[in-house]
């Protein structure tokens, strides 16, 4: 274990209106206060989408996904800076080559990963490492599933080769 990642994209419950934020971050604090008291040993994260920096008092480092445009990345890392006392972590960043071409995913990658240098984050973390089979994602009886995007992030292939961002 390198870190805790109490809850991915949680945030999105409160944006998208199935719980009033106000519990969704007691819910996050108690979470937090009760895995610290089980495991001291590794710091504590929450991997939320848009709303990071409102988990600051409650975590070691902030971390954050970004899956957009690198004008946007520049734009999240500098809030980040500006309203966080803490580290902080790209902790999800991808491409797929569903919707763009295996050079622009390097090209965009290698972006993402010279603005957290720049701006001296902790580092970064792809999601994914290989792109899902149709199979794995489809939903009975229509099997394989057409293609999508969430199918195409990874740096390999489903043939297990790897892409140019490799």
């Amino acid at each position: 274990i390198i870190a805790w990642d109490v809850r991915d994209k949680g945030d999105l419950d409160y944006r998208n209106g199935l719980i009033r934020q106000d519990i969704a971050l007691r819910w996050l604090a108690d979470t937090v206060v009760m895995l610290r008291q089980i495991d001291t040993q590794h710091p504590v994260t929450v991997g939320w989408w848009q709303d990071s920096e409102i988990s600051a008092p409650l975590v070691d480092f902030v971390s954050f996904q970004f899956y957009g445009d690198y004008t946007d990345l520049q734009q999240n890392i500098a809030n980040l800076n500006a309203n966080t006392n803490r580290p902080i972590l790209l902790i999800s960043t991808g491409y797929s080559t569903f919707t763009v071409s295996e050079i622009n995913q390097r090209n965009f990658l290698y972006q993402t990963f010279e603005e957290t240098q720049n701006n001296n984050l902790m580092g970064w973390m792809v999601n994914y490492a290989f792109d899902y089979p149709r199979t794995v994602t489809c939903t009975p009886p229509n099997c394989p599933s057409i293609g999508d995007e969430l199918n195409q992030f990874g740096l390999w292939n489903t043939g297990y080769f790897p892409k140019l961002a490799v």
